[in-house]
């Protein structure tokens, strides 16, 4: 059974006020979704680290080395 199936059986299952507020869920989810996706990429907190860390190296590498120097 697919996952689009079960949902379908779990659906079939509310009353009218669970579905509603099921209505309300897939609303919520839609606005917040556009949200996401409407803000710009460079605001991304994770984006703006690789940018300040840009021109320092391979941090990996470094960190891999002090590992095993502290061993």
């Amino acid at each position: 059974m697919t996952v689009k199936e079960k949902i379908d059986k779990e659906i079939s299952l509310l009353s009218p006020h669970e579905l509603m507020k099921l209505h309300d869920i897939i609303l919520w989810l839609h606005q917040k979704k556009k949200l996401r996706t409407g803000t710009s990429r460079m605001n991304s907190p994770y984006l703006k680290v690789r940018e300040a860390l840009k021109g320092i190296g391979n941090l990996s590498n470094e960190i891999i080395q002090e590992r095993r120097e502290i061993l």
